[in-house]
């Protein structure tokens, strides 16, 4: 789930499960400004802070959990032995978000009570699943934030 946790991390390795043979990260950086849809000003340092972040950080903890393999000398990345164990957990996420929002009604509505219905379990273990993830990104959040002000404080 830590793998995961990360916004950005989250993105690229969408961006990646998307595809099946080795993409240049040239491709995965533009994807990953498209799903982060980033409102800069000038284009080339968005491109090239996404560009440095994915390589400074995110690549490094991918790689070692194995679920991507970099080649460096070509630029190229592809999926690794474990990204079998994050793509269900990364289709459900996207599968959420990629499902059209309601048109309002255009006339008034009725309001009539039904008896609810019970959720599957599907769909609860995608909504402990997403809670989960919010949870892991907020600690991991708040562990960034309190050794940074340690280190602040130190100095």
């Amino acid at each position: 789930m830590e793998v995961l946790a990360n916004p950005r991390r989250w993105m690229f390795l969408q961006a990646l499960g998307s595809r099946d043979d080795p993409v240049y990260l040239s491709h995965l950086v533009d994807e990953v400004m498209k799903l982060e849809d980033g409102d800069w000003d000038d284009c080339t340092k968005y491109r090239n802070s996404v560009r440095v972040s994915l390589r400074q950080n995110h690549i490094k903890i991918l790689e070692e959990e194995n679920i991507i393999d970099y080649n460096e000398e070509e630029d190229c990345i592809e999926r690794g032995d474990e990204f079998y164990r994050i793509k269900p957990i990364l289709d459900s996420l996207t599968e959420d978000n990629s499902q059209p929002k309601p048109e309002p009604p255009d006339s008034p509505v009725s309001l009539e009570y039904s008896e609810p219905e019970l959720p599957n379990e599907d769909q609860h273990n995608q909504h402990d699943l997403k809670s989960l993830l919010i949870l892991c990104s907020i600690l991991v959040a708040l562990v960034v934030i309190a050794c940074t002000a340690i280190i602040y404080f130190a100095i």
